[in-house]
C-alpha cells in the first residue's frame, strides 16, 4: 500500500481534534513528492531523510520539520516499518555575528571610559568569553589572583552549560578590573562580581554599539567575539576549547573554523613549517 493511502487510514484510526487533523493533513500534504506514492514497507531511512530536507529547503522551520518527522515516524512504525525510528533533526545554528579587532577594542576603550556597571560587565564577557550567566555568577571567591584566572562553575542558572568546572585565565587589560571588583564586593559585603541585571547588558550593549557606529550584536556575540579573535590569532584550539568550556576541541572548529580561514600568506608560512 502507498505511504499517503496508508497514512491517511492511520490518521482516521486516530481520535483527534480538528486542528489537529488540520496541521497532519498539512504535513502529510509535504511528503506526497517524496513518499506519497512509496510502497509503505519500501520506505527507508534515506527516503525520509530526503522528505525532510526536501521540506526544509522549502523553507518548513525546524520545529515543523521535527513535527514532520514524529508524524511519518508514526505512520511507519504503525505499519511495522522502522526506517525513521532514531532519526533526529539537528536544530538550525543561529547565525555567528562578531566583531574584528580594531572593532573590538573601540569597543572595549568606549566601555572602559564608561566605567558603569554594565559597561565593566560587558567588558569581561568580551575579554572572557564567559556566557553571560556564567560572568554574572561569579563571586569573590572564584578570583585567583595569584594566577589571575577565575574558577567558572556554576551560572545564574544552575549549573554551566556542560556541567563542569574550569579556570578561565583573565587577559592582562582586565585584571586591574577583576581586582577592583572583588575590592568593592567585599566593601559592599555581597558576593557577587557583578550586581547587573542581564537584561540591562543588551540594552548597554545597544548603546555602546551605536555610540560607535558599530554593528548591532547580541551579548553572546561578544563571546563569539573572543572565541573567534584567539583562533585568528594562532591559540591552540585545544587551550580556547577548554576556556569557552565547549565539551571538545572539534565542536569549537566545527562552530568557529569557517570564521578563521587562513590568509595567503599564513598559507605559505605553514606549508613551508618543518
Amino acid at each position: 500500500m502507498q505511504f499517503s493511502t496508508y497514512a491517511q487510514q492511520a490518521l482516521g484510526r486516530r481520535i483527534l481534534r480538528p486542528g489537529t487533523v488540520a496541521e497532519y493533513q498539512r504535513l502529510l500534504a509535504i511528503t506526497d513528492e517524496r513518499l506519497g506514492a512509496m510502497p509503505v514497507d519500501a520506505i527507508r531511512r534515506g527516503h525520509v531523510q530526503e522528505c525532510l530536507a526536501s521540506a526544509s529547503h522549502a523553507g518548513l522551520g525546524a520545529k515543523s520539520v521535527r513535527n514532520l518527522l514524529a508524524l511519518v515516524s508514526s505512520v511507519l512504525r504503525e505499519a511495522g516499518n522502522t526506517a525513521a525510528v532514531g532519526l533526529r533533526v539537528k536544530a538550525p545554528q543561529p547565525d555567528l555575528h562578531t566583531l574584528n579587532g580594531a572593532q573590538a577594542e573601540r569597543l572595549d576603550a568606549h566601555l572602559a571610559e564608561l566605567g558603569t556597571a554594565e559597561a565593566t560587565a560587558l567588558r569581561v564577557l568580551l575579554g572572557t568569553g564567559l556566557r553571560r550567566g556564567e560572568a554574572l555568577a561569579l563571586e569573590v571567591a572564584d578570583w585567583d589572583r595569584e594566577q589571575q584566572q577565575v574558577q567558572v562553575g556554576k551560572s545564574l542558572a544552575g549549573p554551566t552549560k556542560s556541567g563542569r568546572v574550569r579556570w578561565v585565565a583573565c587577559p592582562s587589560n582586565l585584571v586591574t578590573v577583576f581586582l577592583l571588583l572583588v575590592k568593592e564586593a567585599r566593601a559592599a559585603g555581597r558576593a557577587r562580581l557583578l550586581p547587573v541585571h542581564p537584561r540591562a547588558l543588551g540594552r548597554a550593549l545597544r548603546r555602546a554599539t551605536d555610540a560607535l557606529g558599530l554593528p548591532a550584536i547580541r551579548v553572546h556575540d561578544l563571546r563569539h567575539t573572543r572565541i573567534t579573535r584567539q583562533l585568528l590569532a594562532g591559540v591552540p584550539v585545544l587551550f580556547v576549547s577548554e576556556q569557552a568550556g565547549h565539551h571538545s576541541p572539534s565542536f569549537t572548529m566545527e562552530r568557529y573554523g569557517h570564521l578563521v580561514t587562513a590568509s595567503p600568506s599564513q598559507r605559505r608560512e605553514w606549508a613551508d613549517a618543518s
